[in-house]
């Protein structure tokens, strides 16, 4: 974000950190760092909840928003005074101090277990709030300085502005249309496609789907986080990667005598002695789904989808459309109380650089993938020597940010360059720059 402090031009990165610990009061948690684009060093260190990795910037409210996945609250700061902070839950915009997402008494039956992410609507002044564990997702108006609940959208979000139109402020968001996005898209990038006051953009998003090709059988997937990687019954199940779990459900199937495999195909591999351990014991599906010492990836099925929205209004247009061969991500590991050889959910974080939009990849190889949203193609990709986690965009020039009646922005030329980089690498496309983050 870029904050004009009477007269004098700042930038800043707002970063959190996964590192937990003690605080004096011996409470869990973490540490939030702001950074200065013009001095390029940490400026100031905020404590937040524990597991502050995820942060926003509000520009609206000249602010920070730090969220915590260990307790599921909001530290916000402010650009004005980075030192202007309680180490607490609170927010300096709305008088209150937190809001319990799924409180009984806020929303009855709301089934919502914590907070996951947000988003902000200027047109209507409403928050969005993605609730984790279920329960869709909570709309707040936040336009008469306060916070009030308005409606719980249990229906699938959408690419289609997250298929939530704002309809002023106090007044539930409707449904507009659905567009259907196969490949478990991540989050969108919006491009303005001639008339955005129209609404009229172009979304994209970068797929998470299984790229492991063994998991699929007559090109449907078998096993991935969805659907689960359990319930081999025969041979073929075990090909495409399904697990055979004991009667629990958790710890792979073992057993202790030789099976014929007409006894129990999904166990073939144990009707040969060989394949008994020391213990006397044998796996059935050992390399099954996460356990997969050789995944065979493949993303010339996959890798991002890109819609018009204006032609998914106007109804000539029901599903996005692929744009191949821009990689995708190897899957989540497991939780702690998952299933043996189960997966977890699978992110992939992208930026938006002008019309280009690039993405971090895992799969087929460790790359950065760059699509022109405008033409909907693959731009280029660039192999790296480790896995990246993070991207992001900084013009090669400055932009100065004036405020114009209210909310609405005007960028103008700045006298000073300014460029951040998370990471030691870096590519040019253009007349734009992206940075990524190998952890």
């Amino acid at each position: 974000m870029q904050y004009d402090n009477e007269g004098t031009l700042e930038g800043y990165v707002m970063a959190g950190s996964r590192v937990d610990y003690s605080n004096e009061l011996g409470e869990p948690v973490s540490d939030a760092y702001a950074i200065s684009s013009t001095d390029r060093k940490v400026v100031d260190t905020v404590q937040v909840g524990p597991r502050g990795v995820h942060t926003y910037a509000v520009w609206t409210q000249d602010e920070f928003w730090s969220h915590s996945d260990g307790d599921g609250h909001f530290y916000v700061v402010r650009l004005s005074d980075l030192s202007k902070h309680t180490h607490k839950p609170r927010t300096t915009t709305y008088n209150v101090n937190d809001i319990d997402y799924s409180s009984e008494d806020l929303i009855p039956g709301s089934g919502c277990r914590g907070l996951h992410a947000i988003a902000y609507s200027a047109i209507n002044q409403h928050l969005y709030t993605e609730c984790s564990g279920g329960g869709g997702v909570l709309e707040f108006d936040v336009s008469n300085g306060a916070i009030a609940f308005v409606h719980q959208h249990i229906a699938t979000i959408t690419i289609a502005t997250r298929g939530r139109r704002p309809s002023g402020s106090g007044s539930k968001s409707s449904i507009e249309t659905e567009i259907q996005v196969p490949g478990h898209p991540s989050t969108v990038s919006f491009l303005s496609n001639g008339n955005a006051g129209a609404g009229d953009y172009i979304a994209c998003s970068p797929l998470t789907e299984n790229l492991n090709q063994k998991h699929r059988k007559d090109g449907e997937l078998v096993c991935d986080y969805y659907v689960g990687c359990t319930g081999a019954t025969t041979a073929e199940d075990v090909e495409h990667g399904i697990c055979l779990h004991d009667d629990g459900g958790m710890l792979l199937k073992k057993v202790t005598e030789a099976l014929t495999a007409d006894d129990s195909p999904a166990c073939s591999r144990c009707a040969d002695s060989a394949n008994f351990d020391d213990d006397g014991a044998c796996v059935c599906t050992p390399s099954c789904g996460s356990c997969d010492p050789a995944p065979t990836y493949d993303d010339s099925s996959s890798g991002y989808m890109c819609v018009d929205l204006g032609a998914a209004i106007a109804g000539t247009v029901t599903e996005a459309t692929l744009i191949p061969n821009t990689g995708g991500m190897k899957q989540g590991k497991p939780y702690g109380g998952s299933a043996d050889c189960s997966f977890g959910r699978t992110y992939r974080t992208h930026k938006r650089g002008g019309i280009y939009d690039a993405s971090v990849a895992s799969a087929p190889e460790n790359s950065i993938h760059i699509i022109n949203m405008q033409t909907r193609s693959k731009q280029c990709e660039v192999a790296l020597p480790g896995q990246p986690s993070k991207v992001t965009y900084a013009p090669l020039q400055p932009t100065k940010l004036d405020a114009q009646e209210g909310s609405s922005m005007k960028a103008s030329s700045a006298k000073r360059a300014h460029l951040f980089f998370m990471s030691w690498m870096m590519v040019t496309v253009g007349s734009m720059v992206f940075t990524w983050a190998t952890w």
